[in-house]
C-alpha cells in the first residue's frame, strides 16, 4: 500500500501547485477590464474572479453593497463608466496629445461627459484662490498640478469648462492616475470634463504659454454616472477545524491596463487560494486549525463596507499590494509594513520569517548563511492600503508590497514590469504564513522565534531612540512596546511573554485627566472634512499634511485606532510619540484633537 508523503513545510507544499503561468494569465485577464471605482469594468472583474475560483474547487461567497453611501468616515463615490475620450491640440499646431485606447488613465476618474474647444489657462497648482488672481478662466481650460479634488472644485467654481491635471515627477510620457471620487450630489453638479497628461504634454502646453502664444485644445469624453453600481467583494473560504479566521486580502480596482497596482496582488491571491486548496486536495497539507479567507476588494470601499455589514472578526489579516515588481525596472524594494506597534500579533513574526527565507538564496563566499536575492526590508507601520481599514476594526493586520515604483499610478504600470518568479514567492510566503499563523498549534518552535523577533525589535526600536538623542521616545517605548510586544507573545506563550515584561513599567494617568473616544468608524478623511466643513476650516491640517505627509498615518489613521477605546490626551500622545518617534509633535496632535472634539467626531468620556 503506497501513501502520500506529506510536506513537511507549507512553503513547499502551497509552492509545489503554484503555477505561475497561470498566475500571470489571471493577471493580464485582470487588467484587461478597466476597473475603477464604481464601474461596470470592475463588476465584470469580481466575476471573473468569482468563476475561476469557483471552478477550482473553492467555496465562494459574493458581497455586494452599493457605491454613493457612507460607510464610516469613507463616502464611497457615484457609479461611473468611461467610453472613450480625446485630446486634440488645435493651436499652435493641430495633432493628437493623448486618446483612451492607448492611456487608459486619460480620463480622470468620475469626470462628466463632455466635449469642448478652449484656449488654455495655467493656474499652477490650482487649488486655491491665489492660483486664479489675475486670470480669467472663465470658459477656458485650466492647467494645473494640484490635488485632482481640489482643483476640481476651484476650478469649477471659476467657470472652466476643462481641466488638465499633471504631476511633476514620474516618467516623462506616463499619462498618470487620478480621480474626483464625486459623490452623488457633486456629480449631478459636474460639468466641467477632467483630463490627466503626461508630464510632456504638459511641457509643451506650458513652453507655449510662456512664450505667450494662445493654446487651444479640443476635448471629448464620453463618460456617464451609473446609478446602481454595485460594490462587489469576493471571498473564498478553506475551512479550518475552528470558527475562528485569518484572511489573506488584496484589493483588485485600478484602470484597465495596469499591472503591478494591483492586478499582481489580485492575480497572486487567487494562485495561492487555487494552490493552497490543490496542495490539501493532494494531502501535502492538513486542513488549517482556523479557516482561511481570501478576500478581494474594491480598496477601501469595499473592505469597510464588508467589515461594517458582516460584522466580520478576524485573528489577523496580511495584504497583498503590489507585490509583482520586477525591481530591476521599477526601482522598488519588497516590503513588510508592520502593524501599529500597539495593535500587533504574533503573526507579524511568522510572516517576516517566511518572506526573509523565501529569498534567501544566495550563497556568499565561504559561509554556510544565505543572502537575500531581492531588496528586502521590513518597516513601521504606514496607511496607504487595505489593512488601514482591518487595524481601524482592531484587527491586526500587514501589508506586504513593493515600494517605491516609478511607474506607480500610471499607464506605464503594465505587465512587462512584472516578475512572475517574484510574484510566485511573495504570494506563496505569505500563504505559508498564513497557514503556520491559523495553525500554530502545530508548530511549536514558532514560539521561541516568535518571542525572539519581538525582543529583536524592541532592541531595535530603543537603539534608534538612543542614536536619535531622544530620551523621553526611549523611556516610552521601554513602557508601551513592552507592553504590545508582550501580549503579542502571550497569544502563544504566556512563560515568553513574561520574560518580555522585565523592562515594562505601568504609566500612570493623572485622576483629572479627561479620556476621548471616538464617535465613527475608518480613518479620517481630509475629503470627508472638507465636504462636511469648508476648505477654510481645515486649511490648517492640508497645510499640515502637505508640509509632513507622515501626519497622514499618524493623525488620520493611527489617531483615530487609539481613540477607540477611551484615552487620555497624555496617553494618546505617549503612544504616539512611542510608535513614529520624536518628531511627533505635542502641540499637533493636541490640535487635532481639539479639530475632531470641535466638530463633534470624538467625545469626553465622564
Amino acid at each position: 500500500m503506497t501513501s502520500i508523503i506529506a510536506f513537511v513545510d507549507p512553503y513547499q507544499a502551497i509552492s509545489s501547485e503554484f503555477s505561475e503561468s497561470e498566475c500571470i494569465s489571471f493577471l493580464v485577464a485582470l487588467s484587461s477590464y478597466h476597473r475603477i471605482q464604481g464601474s461596470s469594468g470592475l463588476e465584470l472583474a469580481s466575476d471573473y474572479i468569482t468563476k475561476v475560483l469557483h471552478e477550482g474547487g473553492l467555496n465562494v461567497k459574493g458581497h455586494s453593497y452599493p457605491y454613493a453611501r457612507d460607510y464610516g468616515l469613507l463616502e464611497a463615490p457615484v457609479g461611473w463608466d468611461v467610453r472613450s475620450a480625446e485630446l486634440f491640440m488645435l493651436k499652435p499646431e493641430e495633432k493628437l496629445l493623448h486618446n483612451f485606447v492607448r492611456s487608459k488613465t486619460l480620463v480622470v476618474t468620475h469626470s462628466p461627459r463632455g466635449e469642448m474647444e478652449a484656449s488654455v489657462v495655467n493656474v499652477g497648482k490650482g487649488e486655491g484662490e491665489r492660483d486664479y488672481e489675475g486670470k480669467a478662466v472663465e470658459g477656458k481650460l485650466v492647467i494645473a498640478y494640484g490635488g485632482p479634488y481640489s482643483v476640481y472644485k476651484m476650478a469649477s467654481k471659476k467657470g472652466a469648462v476643462g481641466i488638465l491635471l499633471y504631476k511633476r515627477e514620474g516618467p516623462e510620457e506616463a499619462v498618470p492616475y487620478l480621480g474626483l471620487f464625486l459623490n452623488e450630489e457633486e456629480a449631478k453638479d459636474a460639468k466641467a470634463v477632467a483630463l490627466s497628461i503626461s508630464r510632456k504634454t504638459a511641457g509643451e502646453i506650458l513652453s507655449s504659454l510662456e512664450r505667450g502664444k494662445d493654446v487651444v485644445l479640443k476635448a471629448k469624453v464620453d463618460a456617464c454616472y451609473r446609478e446602481k453600481a454595485e460594490m462587489k467583494v469576493v471571498e473564498a473560504i478553506i475551512e479550518g477545524n475552528s470558527e475562528e479566521k485569518l484572511d489573506l486580502i488584496a484589493h483588485y480596482c485600478h484602470p484597465g491596463g495596469t499591472a503591478n497596482d494591483n492586478a499582481s496582488g489580485s492575480a497572486g491571491l487567487m494562485e495561492l487560494a487555487l494552490s493552497m486548496k490543490r496542495a490539501l486536495n493532494e494531502g501535502k497539507l492538513d486542513k488549517p486549525v482556523r479557516s482561511i479567507s481570501f478576500c478581494w476588494y474594491p480598496e477601501y470601499y469595499g473592505s469597510i463596507a464588508f467589515l461594517l455589514n458582516e460584522g466580520r472578526r478576524a485573528i489577523a489579516a496580511i495584504n497583498l499590494d503590489m507585490i509583482g515588481e520586477r525591481q530591476e525596472l521599477t526601482g522598488s524594494t519588497l516590503m513588510l509594513i508592520r502593524a501599529p506597534h500597539f495593535a500587533t500579533s504574533y503573526v507579524e513574526a511568522v510572516l517576516h520569517y517566511e518572506l526573509k527565507k523565501a529569498f534567501s538564496t544566495i550563497s556568499p563566499f565561504s559561509s554556510p548563511r544565505k543572502a537575500l536575492s531581492i531588496r528586502f526590508s521590513s518597516i513601521g507601520y504606514e496607511c496607504g492600503s487595505d489593512h488601514d481599514i482591518y487595524l481601524d476594526f482592531g484587527v491586526p493586520a500587514f501589508m506586504v508590497n513593493q515600494w517605491p515604483d516609478r511607474f506607480y499610478h500610471s499607464d506605464q504600470d503594465t505587465v512587462d514590469k512584472v516578475d512572475p518568479t517574484a510574484l510566485r514567492m511573495i504570494a506563496v510566503a505569505a500563504g505559508a504564513a498564513a497557514y503556520k499563523s491559523a495553525s500554530i498549534e502545530r508548530y511549536p518552535e514558532l514560539k521561541g522565534y516568535v518571542y525572539h523577533y519581538f525582543m529583536s525589535l524592541l532592541n531595535e526600536e530603543l537603539g534608534e531612540a538612543l542614536m536619535s538623542k531622544t530620551k523621553d521616545v526611549y523611556e516610552l517605548r521601554k513602557i508601551y512596546l513592552c507592553e504590545s510586544f508582550s501580549s503579542a507573545v502571550q497569544m502563544i506563550s504566556k512563560e515568553l511573554a513574561s520574560l518580555l515584561r522585565m523592562e515594562y513599567v505601568k504609566s500612570e494617568v493623572e485622576a483629572e485627566e479627561k479620556r476621548y473616544v471616538r464617535n465613527f468608524k475608518g480613518p479620517v478623511q481630509l475629503r470627508w472634512l472638507i465636504r462636511r466643513f469648508g476648505e477654510e476650516k481645515v486649511a490648517w491640517l492640508k497645510e499640515l499634511l502637505e508640509e509632513k505627509k507622515y501626519y497622514h498615518t499618524v493623525l488620520m489613521n493611527a489617531l483615530p485606532m487609539l481613540l477607540d477605546k477611551p484615552i487620555s490626551t497624555t496617553e494618546l500622545i505617549n503612544k504616539l510619540r512611542a510608535e513614529f518617534g520624536g518628531d511627533i509633535s505635542k502641540d499637533h496632535i493636541t490640535s487635532m484633537l481639539n479639530f475632531l472634539r470641535e466638530v463633534e467626531l470624538i467625545s469626553e468620556v465622564k
